[in-house]
């Protein structure tokens, strides 16, 4: 399994999961609107976003996985930013690991 890990400032990772906890949408974004990006490189082209996204219930953590700038895959919506997002290519039997975690 190839992983890859994220560190996020302590003031960072605590503002964003306020956001997540709040069950209401950041203001000075629209719906839908992409707050954050953390994006990963795999070998092979894959990479792997974790974005803070805003809803009409408050943010969310959409977890998307691309192969040559092509999306192949996601995760259902996450509302803790902090942990391990797992990604797996059932055609190329392929596992991808990405971690968030306090730098």
């Amino acid at each position: 399994m190839q992983t890859k890990t994220i560190k996020i400032d302590s003031a960072e990772a605590t503002k964003i999961q306020g956001w997540l906890t709040s069950c209401k949408p950041v203001s000075n974004y629209g719906e839908c609107d992409t707050i954050k990006t953390y994006t990963v490189k795999f070998d092979d082209n894959i990479e792997a976003d974790i974005k803070v996204v805003n809803g009409d219930d408050g943010p969310y953590i959409d977890a998307v996985w691309f192969d040559d700038g092509c999306e192949i895959g996601f995760l259902e919506p996450f509302y803790t930013f902090l942990g391990e997002y797992y990604f797996f290519d059932k055609y190329e039997s392929q596992e991808f690991m990405v971690i968030v975690e306090i730098a």
